[in-house]
């Protein structure tokens, strides 16, 4: 250690080489900490794009659903299909014709339908039409709702077919719900392939179908993925990301994965550009030290060889064609001894310039010491500068920065849920901010009850609306200011208001916003199925926060209501309110 020590005290390339080596080990650490940074953008990315494939698969099957529906009951309570039900056993052979019939324009609606099967209230068959299907026994039984269902029918290939299970009633009967049978439609595989293929709507993913206990009903995939079989063998790859649910209306499973690296966008850019930056710039690092060993290191190094061995040579000279200053000390080097042999009696000036080119020397060590100092690096850069305000007693300075440094904290520390709690004390320190910006003109008040605070709620949903508020509706304002929330609990729901006294917004372009709203699928919850608190008093649901909705739409689905009510030069008010808690599903 002590020899490693001296040789970096005696040598200018030993001591460069130190401080490249320091400097190749920063870069190294960045380029680290920026390809985790990249990958994680790039996760988000597919993790948001399996969420977006999924709620389309979910909509797309609802569509399906309720296209269906339409379609066996347009036909099950067709006058021609009531009418066979209630006739005698000869009448129904003399009606076949006119079922047929009938039963021809539904497979013109609907393609994929292959056979319907008529039955009774014993459910005794009283019609087929179409293909050879037969219910299983385990099938065999009346339903009084409609049901969406699949299993393994006997038929021409013992395929998988999917069967729409209708009750038919008698809409004539004075008897409440006086069932006459019901009607079981099947459809080939192809009725689900065609709904779930639509919402593929990324590049390299795929979306898989199953039954509760499994059983994989269809799974469609973009044609790079073509030769996938089953889904697992994407989500369980660190390179997709993937997501699930279920289907509201029978309970199957919907899985999507979706390809980190296809679907990377600027991330896969953005790296790029990076590694090149860092591939220059260790570039330029190794032609500096190349320049320094050239330029610096080699000369010196062939000075102090030509200074050692001068004495047994008192003829040579250092022979150096340069111009900078250490062509200039060979010059005065060699001038020295010339004069030293022509002229004995300027010996004191002789050891006057050899006290300069010493002092010469000395300097340029100095100079090697100072090039030797670390780059320092700007960290903790927050808690400096409020060390430093304090030490000039400057206090506001302080508690402004450290204000500064504690929303940065906040903002990228932890996950996406927090408490009230959490958010009432990030925006108490942006308060302190706006206070010291606006010299005290513009001022916000924070009130919630005590029960809410440690109710959880999405990050970073309070800050974005009162800083809304602050710069477009108080600042253009040109004068003094307020900002109310009030977070408040209405039997198990959480009710946040933010009300500013600024400008306010023009009933024009609220509608607008509504319209912006909507084209990121927001639909507001029924009205029959909120409290009088939660409905809005206009038409008005957007005030450039679509990410605020779009949020908690992601987070609460439909249970949640986002109102805005505003008049010019009055001001405007937000309400929310969400429940008390979150799925623990939503939270993973």
């Amino acid at each position: 250690m002590n020899r490693l020590i001296q040789a970096v005290k005696q040598s200018i390339i030993v001591q460069m080489a130190l401080i490249i080596l320091i400097i190749m080990c920063t870069l190294t650490w960045m380029i680290v900490q920026s390809f985790t940074a990249f990958q994680g953008l790039e996760r988000d990315n597919a993790n948001v794009l399996a969420n977006t494939i999924l709620t389309q698969a979910e909509n797309s099957l609802n569509s399906y659903y309720i296209a269906l529906e339409d379609t066996a009951k347009s036909f099950g309570y067709s006058p021609t299909v009531l009418e066979y039900y209630q006739d005698d056993s000869l009448s129904k052979v003399e009606d076949i014709n006119e079922l047929r019939t009938v039963f021809s324009n539904l497979l013109l609606l609907n393609s994929h339908m292959q056979t319907v099967l008529l039955y009774d209230n014993q459910m005794q068959l009283l019609a087929g039409l179409g293909g050879d299907y037969s219910l299983p026994e385990r099938q065999q039984r009346l339903r009084s709702i409609g049901e969406l269902s699949v299993d393994y029918y006997e038929g021409e290939d013992q395929g998988l077919c999917y069967a729409y299970y209708l009750p038919i009633y008698d809409l004539s009967s004075d008897e409440y719900m006086d069932q006459l049978g019901m009607c079981v439609f099947f459809m080939d595989r192809e009725a689900l392939d065609a709904t779930l293929s639509n919402s593929l709507s990324a590049l390299s993913c795929a979306v898989q179908l199953q039954t509760r206990s499994g059983d994989v009903l269809s799974i469609q995939t973009t044609e790079d993925l073509s030769n996938v079989s089953e889904i697992s063998t994407l989500t369980e790859n660190d390179l997709f990301g993937s997501t699930h649910g279920s289907w509201r209306q029978n309970g199957w499973r919907i899985t999507t994965a979706v390809s980190i690296e296809a679907n990377a966008g600027n991330e896969f850019e953005y790296r790029k550009l990076v590694m090149i930056g860092i591939c220059i710039v260790i570039l330029m690092f190794l032609l500096l030290f190349l320049f320094t060993y050239v330029r610096l290191a080699r000369p010196i190094h062939k000075i102090q060889d030509f200074i050692e061995h001068v004495m047994e040579r008192p003829a040579a000279r250092l022979q150096m064609k340069r111009v900078d200053d250490i062509g200039t000390v060979a010059k005065s080097l060699n001038r020295l001894l010339d004069d030293n042999q022509r002229h004995i009696h300027e010996i004191r000036k002789s050891k006057i310039m050899l006290y300069e080119v010493e002092l010469s020397r000395q300097r340029m060590k100095v100079l090697a010491y100072r090039n030797q100092i670390n780059p320092h690096f700007l960290y903790n850069t927050f808690a400096c500068i409020s060390g430093m305000a304090l030490m000039n007693d400057q206090e506001e300075i302080s508690e402004l920065t450290m204000a500064l440094s504690d929303i940065f904290r906040y903002a990228v520390k932890g996950g996406n849920i927090a408490t009230v709690r959490n958010e009432v004390e990030n925006l108490e320190k942006y308060a302190k901010i706006i206070e010291y910006r606006f010299m005290g003109k513009i001022k916000l008040l924070i009130e919630a009850d005590e029960d809410v605070m440690d109710c959880p709620i999405i990050k970073l949903i309070l800050q974005p609306i009162v800083e809304n508020a602050v710069f477009h509706g108080l600042e253009p304002k040109m004068g003094d200011g307020l900002v109310q929330t009030t977070i408040t609990r209405v039997n198990d729901r959480i009710r946040i208001v933010v009300e500013d006294d600024g400008l306010g917004i023009a009933k024009e372009q609220l509608m607008e916003m509504k319209r912006n709203y909507e084209s990121i699928a927001y639909t507001a919850p029924e009205q029959a199925r909120v409290p009088e608190y939660m409905k809005p008093t206009e038409m008005v649901e957007g005030i450039g926060l679509g990410n605020i909705v779009q949020r908690l739409k992601l987070f609460y689905e439909t249970d949640y209501s986002f109102i805005i009510d505003s008049e010019e030069m009055q001001g405007t008010t937000i309400v929310i309110t969400v429940p008390d808690h979150i799925r623990e599903e939503v939270i993973q």
